[in-house]
Parts: C-alpha cells; structure tokens; sequence
C-alpha cells in the first residue's frame, strides 16, 4: 500500500519562538508577512481599509505597493532586511498575523505566530490550509470581503480568537 510507506515529518519550530503573553489591543497590529506577489499583499491591504488597527508590512514594497498603501490612507510601519530576532519581535508586537497567502512551499509565518501565541489568519487552499491546521482563521485568498470579514470576527470575537490561539499552539507543538 503506497500511504504505509509515507511518514509525514512535521517541519520544526525554531526553539526561539516561544509563547509572549499579549494583552489584544482594541486597535490591533496586523502583520503582514512578505511581499512578493504570492504573499497577497495588495488585497490585505484593501480588506484592511477603514479598519482601526495599525499594520506592520514586512518586506520590500515596490511602487504599485506603496502607492496602494498611500491611496488606502493606512496607518503602517514597513521594515524589510531584518534579522531573525527583529522578525521574532514583529510577532510578539502583533496581534494580528494576516497571512491569506495565494500559494507556499510550507508557510512558516504561520507556525511562526502559532508559536508566540498569536492569532492567525490564512488561506483555505493549498499548503497553508495543512500548515495551520484548525488554529487559524481561514479564508478566500482572492475575496477582498472574506479576508475583511475574517480580520473583523477575530477582532470582535474574543472567545472565537482565544480559542485559535489556543488551538495554534496545539498546532505548533506538532
């Protein structure tokens, strides 16, 4: 039987990327992680709009990307060239890592922020719908109005967040 001769071997979590203690801020930091055209930077963006929360961008941004973010009129810090503990402190800040990815090879931002402690939302296609397993909200990579809708639930439902943190952890410790 071909499946008795697969072992799944999970991939590891760096031992740096422990649980930070952080009390959700009404008006949350949202990290976005990455900028290349599979990291989905354009539509978090627009799901972000009119949203009270602060966005961290992690990345180089190119010129269609930083005029979007200036016509959207968002509050954001961008940082780009960090090395792994600036990355590590990124997270701890957060209290949002939006991650709707389009494609990966695995999507270690997830497990990444699943570690720390922080909420997670992702994309229901792909790798990144494994990677997360139950402990990340997950939506259309490609539907604007899902991405928002889902940053809002997680926003205002504290019980549905604590309950995907909760479940990240569990999913990180694998």
């Amino acid at each position: 039987n071909f499946k008795d001769k697969i072992t799944v071997i999970p991939n590891p979590v760096h031992p740096k990327l422990t649980q930070v203690a952080k009390k959700f801020n009404k008006k949350p930091t949202t990290l976005l992680m990455g900028t290349k055209p599979n990291k989905n930077l354009q539509r978090s963006l627009r799901a972000l709009k009119d949203i009270p929360c602060k966005v961290v961008v992690v990345g180089p941004l190119s010129e269609v990307q930083q005029a979007l973010i200036d016509s959207l009129d968002i509050s954001y810090t961008h940082k780009y060239s960090l090395s792994f503990e600036k990355v590590i402190d990124c997270y701890t800040q957060a209290d949002i890592v939006c991650f709707p990815s389009l494609y990966e090879g695995f999507g270690m931002p997830i497990i990444e922020a699943q570690a720390i402690g922080r909420v997670v939302l992702s994309s229901n296609i792909g790798a990144t719908k494994e990677v997360a397993g139950l402990g990340a909200h997950l939506v259309d990579p490609y539907n604007i109005e899902d991405i928002r809708a889902g940053i809002l639930k997680i926003i205002s439902d504290t019980s549905y967040r604590t309950s995907l943190i909760e479940k990240g952890f569990a999913n990180a410790s694998k």
